[in-house]
């Protein structure tokens, strides 16, 4: 995976240019978008089955562009509804994001970009914990590491109600310190579910009061969600009136 993060992708057969971001693929939808963004058209060529070994996530949006507000430095891609931004000039440089682009806001423009909900931090590097649960050493404290941010499972039956498999083997030991070293959100809640709605293909975690969707098959199996633990009764009625967080890829 971390072999193409930040390249593009070009699929044999004219089956699409990606993009890899964060170690998860995005389709780039048109010629306009991607000059919209890069700064030269160097690509490497995989075939499907390569891009196949790849988790994938929703196409970038057409007219996806770069952004930053006036008297700040900091560079978002903005796509998808949310803001993602750029970490540093280093990073612009390994994803060939052009500095020309980069669309410069104020006023009522700026406000926008600031209300758009941040995504995670675009990076040249992926974490060895992304998609994992990790164990903390001489504790039974078990974490999810979702979008390169660890989240407390708070017990067993939470744990059993949304993974396929457990136990050590399925488990990455870490020290106190290398815990420190993720990201640490809310822990998941008591009786977390995975939740699809009748006649309907997306599937959501469902945790702390909002659903969470599962971005593709692949996600669901990097993570090792159960697809047998899935509700799809009264819990999954549920969904509509509910609060979207974070995609989950």
């Amino acid at each position: 995976m971390s072999n193409y993060n930040g390249k593009r992708l070009a699929v044999e057969g004219g089956n699409g240019i990606y993009v890899v971001i964060n170690g998860v693929a995005q389709l780039i939808p048109s010629v306009a978008t991607y000059n919209n963004i890069f700064g030269n058209h160097d690509q490497t060529s995989i075939t499907k089955a390569e891009l196949d070994t790849l988790p994938q996530w929703d196409a970038l949006d057409e007219g996806a562009y770069l952004a930053r507000v006036e008297d700040s430095q900091a560079v978002y891609l903005v796509s998808n509804k949310i803001k993602r931004l750029v970490v540093s000039p280093e990073v612009m440089a390994t994803y060939a994001f052009d500095w020309t682009k980069v669309k410069v806001v104020s006023g009522a423009d700026a406000t926008q970009l600031d209300a758009l909900p941040s995504g995670p931090p675009i990076s040249d590097t992926i974490t060895d914990y992304d998609y994992k649960r990790v164990r903390l050493d001489g504790s039974d404290a078990i974490y999810v590491v979702i979008n390169g941010i660890a989240e407390l499972i708070p017990n067993v039956p939470t744990y059993q109600g949304i993974f396929a498999n457990e136990g050590a083997a399925n488990q990455t030991q870490v020290t106190k310190a290398e815990l420190d070293t993720i990201p640490q959100g809310s822990p998941l809640e008591n009786g977390a579910y995975l939740a699809r709605a009748k006649n309907t293909a997306p599937i959501y975690l469902v945790s702390n009061g909002m659903k969470r969707r599962v971005s593709t098959p692949n996600t669901m199996r990097l993570y090792s969600f159960d697809w047998d633990k899935i509700h799809s009764g009264d819990k999954a009625a549920k969904l509509g009136s509910m609060v979207e967080g974070p995609t989950i890829w």
